[in-house]
């Protein structure tokens, strides 16, 4: 058998072995256990060989080139980090392994069967569970596992308007044993999560590995995702909108979900953005309320309505409940579906596909014990070592773990029978299974890896419609009762029978099926916020940036050495609460207090307006507005996010190589801003972003004004050149001017000059033009907007000579009179946005 070539090198020795100088050669299967890519002997599977040929014509170098590029792709994706993470913890990174796993045709027909069957059981179980409980009248389930488990929901039994469908998304967790046969792992039937993760996954995977990949056969995943939508939008009979609900981002599957959304078409929401307005659901946006006729949930059952489900974590809608049981929303999945969740059908299963569905089943469970009986209890105790325990329906995320687990294995034999007595309806015993095996790229090796996989199905009108692959995960040990994690995941290849179809991407929709619209007001009222946010957290850490920069070149240019006590205090005190420097303090003690100031700002995560907190905030608002960031700009947050020198730096940190993280820093910044302008779409979005830069900048100058340029005397001419130095206009000032700065010009450049972008007037100019947009339907101007008027009206009347000069003994006081009216009223007009447009506490005026 001869291993066909590929493009990107020579084939790979003949009969299915390896080439003996390539990175598969050194490769060997585990004795005793089934591998995915060799058989026992050694040699390729048949459908692995233009892949595997592909793979050592890469080298030992090429591999290693190919993960670096995977790792690069999952980083632009926003997927590959957790934005509340270090991201120098790989165990909070999403990663993707380099090799995927390839299923033969024979194989897949097995999964696809199998789950297919089991989706159509489950089913039958929650109609007959929420409608006439005949299983557990005639004992075909247990009471005590039904009624006494947390997400059996009351408020969906008996519903007028039940729906035609109960689960319309289902995750089956699957693993090949080390005998080669197939096996359930757990049902995910609440709130399936990982088909975004499958996304990025592909489109990651297809592009790095181009030629191997149409080589393969792959089936591609568009075809499913075209028929998921369009089962979504039938759902919606063309009326409303479709969202997809997700807890936030503080879940770890945030990102798989609003990938999905985005991938999709669905407007991506929180609890908040939803309300209920004569038993119809509604989304909140800038236009107002959006009727919502479809939610896709990824919010657990019992957290959907405080009202009709207390007890839950108050995150949900309240009367939303009320609104599905009505018939005016539908919700995919249906209130309720948890029930089956994880490994409760699993001791059933086989009795209750031959009773609903008169079929024997085609996959059978993982050997399951359930302890609510004295039967499964006493098997479970007479050899505990052999079996793990789990609470019956524990969700797990992609990682393996339960979000619900219990310590039930870590108590005595004697505590754990007394405890299960009591406790057993919602627990299992499983005994953990040996796992097949998948190549993996190790420190530059390829080596076997115990694996198993999630597989997606939804329901369409001609019954479940399977995903074509599914979402990998490796394993750190051979043995596993759950879906194993930790150790990265995988793209599963199905390769395609020969002449098969390929499926259309599901962007490459005519355009005569998409909407035109320019308005942009559907923004959600949340999503706005972030962008208002990610402004201002973006001037927030520049000017952050900017006064360390100044502080680092007063100790390390050589040529400068212009330390003044007065000087530091108002630098370092905009950003610090600080004792004051006496003015006599000499030049090792007004270093070694710089030294320790900067620090503090580079350092203490406790600091409000320190470094890490500005960078912490910048990275949350821009990782939820993802959706609107340019690809750009993302890389060039990214780039700031992922430089590890700002998590290694110790102290002292008056050092050059502290100036260059800094000098990167800055950098980074500004070709974030610079994407924004060019990039970025001038809707509502760019607006509320744009506000909320102008209004932190316009604080930032009044602050740093007063701060700085009313210092008098020895001091004047040195603060003066730092406040131009941190507004970035000591070039301009140079050029206009060629003096050493003074008081008069340098307050017309940068607070009255509305040709300086880094000036206060060019501020409330902008302000003045965004909130005009904004409020464009207003009867009259609003209080916000008087507010900026007012300040550039004053602005521009005012006399740079006034502003600089002194009276009664104080240091130009109209200076400080003006700049604390700004910082008092921009707080004022922060506020007022806020409560009429992001948390509707206040209604914009309208004609």
């Amino acid at each position: 058998m001869t291993v066909s070539p590929t493009s990107d090198g020579p084939a790979a020795a003949p009969s299915g072995a390896p080439a003996p100088d390539g990175p598969l050669a050194a490769y060997r299967p585990i004795p005793g256990v089934r591998d995915e890519m060799v058989d026992a002997d050694g040699r390729v599977r048949p459908h692995w060989q233009p892949l595997a040929a592909g793979l050592d014509a890469l080298g030992t170098d090429g591999l290693d080139r190919l993960g670096q590029s995977v790792r690069r792709l999952l980083e632009d994706s926003g997927v590959a980090f957790n934005v509340y993470a270090d991201p120098d913890d790989r165990r909070q990174a999403w990663n993707l392994d380099a090799v995927p796993v390839l299923l033969s045709p024979e194989d897949w027909a097995v999964i696809e069967a199998g789950v297919t069957q089991r989706g159509r059981l489950i089913e039958a179980v929650l109609r007959d569970l929420y409608g006439a409980q005949t299983l557990v009248t005639d004992s075909q389930l247990p009471a005590g596992a039904v009624f006494g488990n947390p997400n059996f929901l009351l408020p969906a039994i008996g519903w007028d308007q039940r729906p035609d469908c109960l689960l319309h998304v289902y995750a089956c967790d699957l693993a090949r044993r080390a005998d080669g046969t197939w096996v359930v792992l757990a049902d995910q039937t609440e709130v399936p999560t990982g088909n975004g993760w499958c996304l990025v996954n592909r489109v990651s995977m297809s592009q790095v590995h181009g030629d191997r990949f149409t080589g393969s056969g792959v089936r591609r995943l568009a075809g499913y995702y075209a028929r998921f939508q369009a089962g979504m939008h039938a759902l919606a009979a063309g009326r409303g909108r479709i969202v997809l609900l997700t807890p936030g981002p503080a879940d770890p599957s945030y990102f798989s979900h609003a990938y999905l959304a985005r991938y999709m078409g669905f407007m991506l929401v929180e609890a908040g953005d939803l309300t209920v307005r004569d038993g119809r659901v509604f989304v909140k946006t800038l236009e107002g309320l959006q009727r919502v006729d479809v939610i896709l949930r990824k919010l657990p059952g019992r957290s959907l309505d405080p009202l009709y489900l207390p007890g839950g974590q108050q995150i949900g809608t309240p009367a939303l409940v009320h609104a599905a049981r009505d018939g005016t929303v539908r919700l995919a999945n249906a209130a309720g579906t948890g029930v089956v969740q994880n490994r409760m059908l699993a001791p059933f299963a086989p009795a209750l596909a031959r009773r609903l569905l008169g079929e024997d089943l085609l996959l059978p469970d993982i050997e399951t014990v359930w302890l609510g009986d004295a039967d499964g209890r006493a098997r479970y105790l007479a050899a505990p070592e052999d079996w793990r325990i789990d609470r019956a329906t524990a969700r797990h995320d992609p990682d393996g773990r339960a979000v619900a687990r219990t310590a039930i294995d870590a108590l005595s034999q004697a505590d754990r029978g007394e405890l299960l007595a009591q406790d057993g309806d919602a627990h299992v015993a499983i005994r953990p299974i040996a796992l097949a095996t998948t190549p993996s790229v190790e420190g530059g090796r390829v080596v076997p890896v115990p694996w198993a996989l999630r597989v997606f199905l939804f329901a369409g009108p001609d019954g479940f419609q399977v995903m074509p692959g599914g979402l990998g995960r490796l394993s750190d040990r051979a043995e596993t009762p759950v879906l194993p994690g930790g150790r990265g995941s995988k793209d599963v290849w199905v390769q395609g029978a020969p002449g098969e179809a390929r499926a259309p991407s599901i962007l490459s929709a005519h355009l005569r099926d998409a909407h035109h619209r320019r308005t942009g007001r559907e923004l959600l009222s949340r999503v706005a916020d972030n962008l208002f946010w990610l402004g201002r957290y973006g001037e927030r850490t520049d000017m952050s940036l900017r006064i360390l920069r100044v502080a680092l070149s007063r100790v390390l240019d050589e040529a400068r050495q212009d330390l003044d006590a007065y000087v530091l205090n108002g630098l370092l005190g905009l950003r610090l609460d600080l004792p004051l420097l006496a003015p006599d303090t000499g030049p090792a003690a007004l270093r070694l207090w710089l030294d320790r100031a900067a620090a503090r700002l580079m350092l203490d995560a406790d600091e409000t307006l320190g470094l890490r907190s500005s960078l912490d905030g910048l990275h949350r608002t821009a990782t939820l507005s993802r959706a609107y960031l340019s690809q750009d700009a993302w890389r060039s947050l990214t780039a700031l996010r992922t430089d590890r020198r700002w998590r290694t730096m110790r102290e002292p940190v008056l050092t050059l190589q502290t100036a260059q993280t800094v000098d990167a820093g800055l950098r980074c910044l500004s070709a974030f801003g610079g994407a924004m302008a060019e990039n970025m779409m001038r809707s509502f979005g760019w607006r509320f972003f744009e506000l909320g830069r102008r209004l932190e900048r316009g604080i930032e100058i009044a602050r740093a004004a007063a701060a700085l340029a009313g210092l008098a005397g020895p001091s004047e001419a040195p603060a003066l050149r730092t406040l131009l130095e941190l507004c970035d206009s000591y070039v301009s000032y140079r050029a206009r001017y060629l003096i050493t700065p003074a008081a008069t010009p340098t307050i017309d450049l940068l607070i009255l000059d509305e040709t300086n972008p880094r000036a206060l007037a060019f501020q409330f100019a902008r302000l003045d033009t965004i909130l005009g947009q904004i409020h464009q339907d207003a009867a009259y101007r609003t209080r916000d907007h008087r507010l900026v008027l007012s300040h550039l009206t004053a602005l521009r009347l005012a006399d740079p000579e006034d502003l600089a000069g002194a009276a009664d003994g104080v240091a130009r006081p109209a200076l400080l009179d003006l700049t604390g009216r700004v910082q008092r009223d921009l707080l004022e007009v922060s506020n007022q946005i806020s409560r009429s447009f992001f948390t509707h506490a206040e209604r914009p005026v309208r004609s």
